[in-house]
């Protein structure tokens, strides 16, 4: 019994890799162990719209549900924002950045518009880059920012690994999964009794 306690427990600590590559479209994988799970194929394909994928459509889709006499949209946008920040805090104080790395090729066509672009991606990058340093442990980063004053095009490749451990992904979820449906029960519980 002592052996599959131990086993359980090593098996909630090995971390869990989350990778995202851009070359020519967004890719997103998450490995554990020897499993690997990637989303069928490039996120960033134009899709079907079902007309509350923008934000107008989501907004006209939580007036829809605050007539029906669900959840107000401001409660819900105020406590979700409280669930994630809460979220992000506890998940962030355990994530490891194992590789960042960022290659941006900046053109134009035309070479003063180049140059601004390119000051613009500078100025971006790089304080972002320090802020994300700051937040969570980088391990191994390169960054490269060039400006290509003859080319036509911009082009990019980003490659991003970070690294959970399993326990404190799952207790953060756990968590905010307990809070959202606290939130639910408290919202129907002071719905009913409105109608009432």
């Amino acid at each position: 019994m002592a052996s599959i306690v131990f086993f359980l427990a090593l098996l909630l600590l090995l971390p869990v890799k989350i990778r995202i590559r851009y070359k020519d479209g967004f890719e997103f994988s998450v490995k554990y162990l020897f499993i690997t799970y990637k989303p069928g194929g490039r996120i960033g394909k134009e899709e079907e719209d079902d007309g509350e994928s923008t934000p107008l459509g989501a907004v006209k889709g939580l007036r829809r549900a605050s007539k029906e006499g669900e959840m107000s949209p401001v409660a819900l946008f105020v406590e979700i924002a409280k669930i994630l920040v809460s979220f992000s805090k506890r998940l962030l104080s355990h994530t490891l950045v194992d590789k960042i790395y960022l290659r941006l090729t900046v053109a134009t066509g035309d070479a003063a518009r180049t140059a601004i672009d390119y000051g613009a991606a500078c100025a971006a990058a790089y304080p972002a880059l320090g802020m994300l340093a700051g937040l969570i442990k980088v391990r191994k980063h390169d960054v490269e920012i060039m400006p290509d004053f003859d080319g036509e095009k911009t082009s990019g490749e980003l490659d991003f690994i970070l690294r959970v451990r399993l326990v404190f992904a799952l207790y953060a979820a756990v968590l905010a999964l307990i809070r959202f449906v606290r939130f639910s029960a408290l919202s129907k519980l002071k719905a009913g009794a409105g109608s009432n």
